[in-house]
């Protein structure tokens, strides 16, 4: 189990942290698939409004998040972009205002 502190929300913690997706809400074919792989070392933990399904990372199952890996990646660029569009109008508009 980890244990961690935090001083805020995780999710309330950046923009950028809070637009990265997951695969908390996936559908069952990933599951499935993981399941037909490594049967033996999943581990369920009954909870009491749903199971959770303990994956072993290894050089297996680390392929099955890279579509998620790719998924971030293309936000955080695209975040990024906006950021930086917005801080070059914000220096124009400070620029022009100083004029």
């Amino acid at each position: 189990m980890n244990k961690v502190e935090c001083k805020c929300q995780i999710w309330n913690c950046s923009k950028s942290v809070s637009a990265l997706y997951t695969d908390f809400y996936t559908d069952y074919s990933f599951l499935e698939e993981l399941q037909r792989l490594k049967k033996v070392e999943i581990k369920e933990v009954p909870l009491e409004f749903c199971t959770l399904h303990l994956v072993p990372l290894d050089k297996t199952t680390i392929r099955f998040y890279d579509r998620l890996e790719n998924k971030n990646r293309k936000t955080l660029e695209n975040l990024n972009q906006q950021e930086n569009a917005s801080s070059k109008k914000q220096k124009k508009e400070e620029q022009s205002e100083q004029f």
